[in-house]
């Protein structure tokens, strides 16, 4: 048995041998109930730094793509050095001391961990593949702005309520305002973004407060509103 196999994985495989039943939905069952606890962004970049070589054998991929690996038990198993790194580069400037904890882990193929509300899909089979997702807990969609509008467009800006729905048009706006400023407002749509908003306010029932701190936000004058929207 590899030496750096971490204690999930031995029991995954040993109860394939026991059972024959697929070493993933093993490894599922071993980790059902036992999530590991949080952790800290220096210890996890420590273990990137330090850790050896996980030896053991891919069940998802080829050993030839296989992605080079460590044991990191508090994200479940083995990760990607490469993974773990763009991770870090995601949460920068997040201090060490910065928490982050494991959502949950499908065996060898993907997992989602958490830091201060924030969601990362992070691919086991491959290299340099994180992704961020929408901050509901469970959902796999992908946030309309990482940044500024940090939930899926489908569901769940729709359910925030008139108060963020504001604050994130007013950054979101501040974030665009560089651009807007140079150009005549009528030629620089709120594009996809905008519009997610205000779907989400109108589905609020707040629609006036929303489009006044995106538009005041973005183009710094009130008055470009019927600009901007041709008058509707």
């Amino acid at each position: 048995m590899p030496r750096h196999q971490n204690t999930a994985a031995q029991r995954a495989r040993q109860a394939q041998r026991e059972t024959g039943g697929k070493y993933t939905a093993e490894l599922c069952k071993t980790q059902a109930g036992s999530r590991p606890g949080p952790f800290t962004l220096g210890y996890l970049l420590t273990a990137c730094g330090t850790a050896p070589d996980w030896t053991g054998e891919n069940p998802v991929v080829d050993p030839e793509w296989a992605p080079e690996m460590f044991d990191f038990a508090p994200l479940g198993g083995p990760v990607p050095y490469s993974a773990v790194l763009l991770l870090l580069g995601l949460l920068a400037p997040a201090s060490r001391s910065t928490e982050l904890e494991l959502e949950s882990r499908n065996g060898f193929h993907s997992l989602i961990v958490a830091c201060d509300g924030r969601r990362f899909e992070m691919v086991l089979t491959q290299d340099d593949y994180v992704t961020e997702h929408c901050r509901v807990p469970g959902c796999e969609l992908s946030p309309v702005s990482a940044h500024s509008i940090p939930y899926c467009a489908s569901r769940h800006l729709a359910e925030r309520s008139e108060d963020e729905l504001v604050e994130m048009a007013a950054e979101w706006g501040n974030a665009q305002h560089e651009e807007f400023s140079v150009r005549s407002p009528a030629a620089v749509p709120l594009g996809e973004e905008g519009d997610h908003l205000i779907a989400a306010a109108v589905a609020q029932c707040a629609f006036f407060p929303v489009q006044a701190a995106l538009i005041e936000a973005a183009y710094e004058r009130p008055d470009m509103v019927d600009v901007v929207h041709f008058g509707e």
